[in-house]
């Protein structure tokens, strides 16, 4: 849970303001943020507030370095440049997702909206020696609130632009002297969308959702702790609508043209539909000179990702795809708890996951001789893996500590496919692949004087491989592999008023994942090598007792090394001879992030008064490997107006995001035979939200 600790107040007065401590979870056991020799940003509940911050796609906003793209259901993060498409439900994201220690296999499982956040941690740089699950890119720990014996709670319901209404609720309070429980349900809907598809006359970009999560704490004795968490999500979006740019390549209809960013053309409107479920069991036992913890869960997600694949009104290829995954896991850690000079944490992982489509549909004239002919592919793949880690800090001198970890993987991967055509069934085939991997983490943190350290780390981690599920006969592309280089300085000056960390590091990538999707599947490769580097920085400070500013930036530079004859191809969909991307940018690596966030707020007579600007730039980015297309840059700007009565419990709070109506890109879609198709983010939105506690 989210844990703040303030200086002595007597200190406080006389030094003037000052901020507070926070208390991460990055290293699997309470730290000072300040200590951990990790990249880390730690973006409070508080903060995402002031941000405006609902869901992981304005996460990019609040972090420098992180890129969250959506694509059709799913969303794919990439940090400081590592990522991966994922776009298909049995590919697992390069920076993994955990909920309370929980890891989320499914990339449909980040739409969730967030409710119930205490904070969330998002760790840069491979991950795993500590964590259950591989990541190359880093982690994204997503921390909910602890149920409380005290009865208490908060709600709020909103409205906005669009005929968009929100509420939520959050409760919690004993059960008995040793239960506690606590419940959180959330529900949005927009009611209109941000344009309309000139053909069938629907709104486009719209959606609603609808989501529960409860945990019951149980604590038997002073040495136990006992955990039982359920969560529900249901989404229905149409925003997987992808449009033609304005002044690009006329589709085959010559009527049709250019009508706007959220305006479409299609003959099968869009549809993404996300229902995730599932249930965890934590349970805790201090030993004595150790904490003994278990993680066990359960999580399913079923979905329908439907959309007009050529974005015209002729039927000449629609996709109308569920989805499947799910996945089993279970984690155990022994983590020490003496105060020596050494620390330790040991764990073992078992994962197995089933994903694919059940089955995919292709219709249209792409795929046979009229506009209903189909084909139908159900790919289905399962893996199953276990691993060990192991990671220890040793005290060598009082201003020294030096942290090594190690990690073994082994996974086993297989894939099954059926096919058939207009019902006729053609084939079944599949294969099989697996690997066994060592990770590791050696790291150095040295306090130089009260409050100012500095680390150096090198790290390697894995991401596993997989096959295509829409593509029988495809070979398995294999893990791909990243070593990190990091140096970082994390201090606390000027009496606690300003928290500064910078960092510098430099990523050898190998067998990059690479994915394209030119038409009727998506395409992964192993790239053969590239190189990121870059420089990046995060601050806090206390002004004035009302007045506080924080922000950071992320300078980036990849680029790819020997990659001999990448899948490109131009906008039509056909395969362009591009002998090596060598020299190349890599995807999703903007040169230049940044964001800053001021607030500001004074009590009155007749309550507190806020103001909130939050502000961020992205310089934009490439989207393949060829570098032919390249999101442009952006600037995005906030505000919100709140105020609160005096006994604090009300707040009203007007708010507007992308106040400038800036237009920028949320995903981009390669030919498919009538050219380069995109979706857009959300334009000018805003509204007003009343808030309240018991």
């Amino acid at each position: 849970m989210a844990q703040t600790s303030t200086p002595d107040q007597d200190t406080a007065e006389a030094n003037g303001p000052q901020l507070e401590d926070i208390i991460v979870t990055a290293q699997r056991t309470d730290q000072r943020l300040q200590e951990v020799p990790i990249s880390v940003i730690a973006v409070t509940s508080e903060n995402l507030d002031a941000r405006g911050i609902s869901t992981s796609e304005s996460l990019t906003n609040a972090v420098p370095g992180l890129q969250v793209n959506r694509y059709g259901s799913t969303v794919t993060p990439y940090l400081r440049g590592v990522g991966a498409l994922a776009g298909s439900p049995n590919q697992e994201n390069s920076v993994a997702t955990y909920i309370d220690g929980i890891y989320i296999a499914s990339p449909s499982g980040g739409l969730t909206a967030f409710n119930n956040i205490d904070r969330i941690e998002v760790l840069k740089g491979p991950q795993g020696t500590l964590f259950g699950r591989n990541a190359t890119g880093g982690v994204i720990q997503i921390i909910t609130r602890t149920p409380e014996h005290t009865l208490s709670g908060d709600f709020e319901v909103g409205y906005g632009n669009y005929d968009t209404v929100n509420a939520g609720v959050y409760v919690t309070g004993g059960l008995s002297n040793t239960i506690a429980a606590d419940l959180a349900v959330q529900y949005r809907n927009q009611g209109d969308g941000f344009g309309q598809d000139l053909i069938n006359g629907e709104d486009t970009y719209k959606g609603k959702e609808f989501g529960a999560r409860s945990k019951i704490l149980w604590e038997p004795s002073a040495t136990t702790s006992i955990t039982l968490a359920g969560d529900y999500n249901d989404l229905v979006d149409h925003s997987a609508n992808y449009v033609f740019a304005e002044g690009g390549v006329v589709p085959l209809n010559p009527g049709q043209v250019y009508a706007g960013r959220y305006a479409t053309s299609t003959n099968l409107p869009s549809r993404v539909e996300v229902e995730t479920y599932g249930a965890s069991l934590t349970i805790s036992q201090d030993l004595g000179f150790a904490e003994l913890v278990s993680l066990s869960a359960r999580r399913i997600m079923k979905g329908l990702f439907r959309f007009d694949r050529d974005s015209t009104p002729l039927p000449i290829l629609s996709f109308d795809t569920p989805l499947s995954n799910k996945t089993w896991s279970q984690e155990v850690q022994l983590i020490s708890t003496g105060n020596g000079p050494l620390s330790w944490t040991v764990g073992a992982f078992y994962y197995d996951m089933e994903g694919g489509y059940v089955p995919a549909r292709l219709i249209g004239l792409a795929v046979g001789p009229t506009p209903d002919s189909s084909t139908f592919i159900r790919g289905v793949q399962n893996n199953e893996s276990v691993s060990v880690y192991a990671q220890a800090t040793y005290e060598i001198l009082p201003e020294l500590q030096a942290t090594g970890g190690i990690r073994y993987t082994s996974e086993k991967i297989r894939i099954d496919y059926d096919v058939s055509a207009d019902g006729v069934f053609l084939f079944s085939t599949g294969d099989k692949t697996s690997f066994e991997k060592p990770t590791w983490r050696l790291a150095l943190d040295y306090e130089f004087v009260s409050d100012v350290h500095a680390y150096v780390s090198y790290n390697r981690g894995i991401k596993s491989g997989g096959f295509e599920v829409l593509s029988p006969f495809s070979p398995p592309y294999k893990p791909e592999i990243l070593d990190a280089y990091e140096f970082g300085i994390k201090s606390e000056l000027l009496n606690r008023r300003l928290r500064l960390n910078l960092a510098a590091f430099y990523y050898d990538y190998q067998d990059i994942q690479v994915s394209s999707n030119p038409g009727t599947t998506i395409l992964t490769t192993n790239a053969a090598e590239a190189t990121i580097k870059g420089f990046e920085g995060d601050f806090e400070a206390a002004v004035t007792d009302d007045f506080r500013l924080s922000g950071g930036f992320a300078v980036l530079r990849g680029e790819f090394g020997d990659f001999p004859t990448p899948s490109v191809f131009d906008e039509f969909g056909v395969p362009v001879v591009l002998p090596n991307a060598d020299g190349n940018t890599t995807g999703r690596t903007p040169r230049f992030t940044a964001n800053l966030l001021a607030t500001y707020t004074r009590q009155t007579s007749i309550g507190e008064f806020g103001l909130t600007g939050s502000f961020a730039h992205n310089s934009g980015y490439f989207f393949d490997p060829d570098n032919r297309i390249k999101a442009p840059g952006y600037d995005l700007f906030g505000a919100s107006v709140s105020w609160t009565d005096p006994s604090d419990r009300y707040t009203i709070r007007v708010w507007g995001e992308n106040l400038t109506d800036e237009e920028y890109l949320s995903q981009f879609s390669q030919g498919g035979g009538i050219g380069d198709t995109y979706t857009y983010a959300p334009p000018r939105t805003y509204g007003v939200t009343l808030s309240g506690r018991f």
